[in-house]
């Protein structure tokens, strides 16, 4: 998992750990024999190759346009709300961290949408610089995000209160059984080419029945799940999110003996949260 230069195009970094996963259906949708990096032309027919078009929270399609080909300063023009006013994505050519955008936006269309939403309604009603609680959330999930689905509310209040050596080793096998973690964050993954200890998600809890846990890996129902999730929240904010040391899941570092889990420097003790 290691040794990966983010500089050069690799067209085999779903191999370097289950944590990708979740991004293998949209990349084989490029429809490329990737010994290059894609090009807009190519993000573009990823979406014109999915069932139907994707659409923001405000009726526009979604495209992936070159960062440079709009450079006013005007507030519409800016990232966000260019996405949310014309559905225009700025996407940079030969970068990791705006391909894994693409591939998100390809798989979890709904969530990026509300997101997108989200965040321009908070950010045209302030009238200063200082950004919202709801922006915070907004770009903290978006970037740094992990969805964890379980239906076991015991393994939920182990990640809450930090008991890292209990979730990770003590109930290993229950974890197996009963937690899918489901990276989100196009910021992730793009530390996860190169992955280091300290390397921590924001994840979102979400409980589910053991019976979708058998069908869990279906984009869809993940992308609906995840938007009534955030819409049935009363409140949005960095704080209803759960840090959580993202290689200590089984299989997604390479030095997972005993000791790795003993490293309080990573899996940090710490006080449950009064929400």
């Amino acid at each position: 998992m290691s040794n990966f230069d983010p500089r050069l195009w690799k067209n085999n970094f779903l191999h370097l750990s289950p944590l990708f996963s979740p991004l293998e259906p949209a990349y084989h949708l490029l429809g490329r024999t990737h010994d290059q990096w894609p090009t807009l032309a190519d993000y573009n027919q990823t979406l014109h190759t999915l069932p139907a078009p994707i659409y923001n929270n405000n009726g526009k399609i979604i495209s992936f346009v070159d960062q440079n080909t709009d450079a006013s300063s005007l507030f519409e023009s800016h990232y966000e709300p260019r996405i949310f006013l014309r559905g225009e994505i700025q996407t940079r050519l030969t970068n990791w961290h705006d391909f894994f955008q693409v591939l998100v936006w390809s798989t979890w269309p709904k969530t990026k949408a509300l997101l997108n939403e989200l965040h321009y309604k908070s950010a045209i009603k302030r009238s200063n610089k200082q950004r919202s609680p709801i922006e915070n959330f907004v770009t903290l999930f978006d970037e740094c995000g992990i969805v964890i689905l379980s239906s076991d509310p015991d393994l939920f209040t182990l990640i809450e209160d930090f008991q890292w050596q209990q979730l990770f080793c003590e109930n290993r096998d229950e974890f197996k059984e009963n937690i899918s973690c489901i990276t989100f964050g196009h910021a992730m993954y793009e530390k996860a080419l190169n992955p280091y200890i300290g390397m921590t998600a924001q994840a979102l809890l979400i409980q589910v029945e053991s019976s979708f846990l058998a069908n869990y890996k279906n984009p869809s129902s993940i992308d609906s799940m995840i938007v009534k999730q955030l819409t049935d929240q009363k409140v949005l904010e960095p704080r209803i999110l759960n840090p959580f040391p993202l290689l200590g899941v089984p299989s997604w570092y390479e030095n997972q003996d005993s000791t790795f889990y003993e490293n309080t420097d990573y899996f940090r003790p710490g006080r449950r949260k009064c929400l």
